[in-house]
């Protein structure tokens, strides 16, 4: 994006200054290269926490996006290999379905719970690169990714507005959620143009229709979660 006069546009400008930032203060040594902080300054100085996967996901967003900028994605070029190396760390493969957990694997992190929109967030991410370079193999993680959604949606009958994509794999929180939810309707819609499978259409169908019947709010926003109870968090 350039302004009239060839100059790089103002936003350009910003988002490659964001970028140099983030690299700059958020860059781990010692560790894979492609792993971040968690924050910074880090909460004990000269021991950064590694980043947990959702804002590690927004992070190869923006190694993405900075990629495609004129004049601005030549460090992002360089950086999104290691980004998408990196990921591999958060990889749990077991139990089935396996998927990207909320932080890094042992030994560099503990063991942790697999959230449903953090790997949504990643296989959207893996979809956007698949697409920038005709590759594949990135796309055949984001469909292993969907098979750890289609886990997570409510198949039990008796409960209030059944259906919806469970937040997090794990008892302690029941509730289904747009942000759990309606980006799985966008990846299988991505899945079914990208294979012709008309199973992912069916889910982004049904995905999205439970989304709409659900959680949109009358003011055509939507609203965050229903739980087991019946109560809806109008957030």
């Amino acid at each position: 994006m350039t302004a009239p006069d060839g100059a790089a546009h103002p936003e350009v400008e910003r988002a490659a200054a964001a970028y140099r930032v983030l690299l700059a203060h958020f860059s781990l040594a010692g560790v894979d290269r492609g792993l971040l902080a968690e924050r910074y300054p880090p909460e004990q100085p000269g021991q950064p926490r590694i980043a947990f996967l959702w804002p590690y996901s927004q992070a190869l967003e923006a190694d993405l996006s900075i990629s495609r900028l004129a004049g601005a994605g030549s460090r992002a070029g360089q950086e999104l290999p290691r980004r998408l190396a990196a990921l591999g760390r958060y990889w749990r493969p077991e139990p089935e379905p396996p998927g990207y957990q909320s932080t890094v694997m042992p030994a560099l992190g503990p063991l942790s719970d697999l959230f449903y929109d953090d790997n949504l967030w990643v296989a959207l991410a893996l979809i956007e690169h698949g697409r920038l370079t005709g590759g594949d193999e990135h796309v055949s993680r984001a469909r292993a990714i969907f098979r750890l959604i289609e886990s997570g949606w409510d198949r039990d009958g008796r409960h209030p507005a059944p259906g919806g994509v469970f937040w997090v794999r794990a008892d302690w929180s029941r509730d289904r959620n747009t942000v759990s939810t309606a980006p799985a309707s966008k990846l299988a819609s991505h899945l079914y143009e990208l294979t012709g499978d008309e199973n992912y259409l069916d889910w982004a169908l049904r995905l999205y229709a439970w989304v709409e019947r659900e959680l949109r709010a009358p003011n055509g926003l939507y609203w965050d979660h229903v739980d087991l109870a019946s109560r809806i968090e109008q957030t």
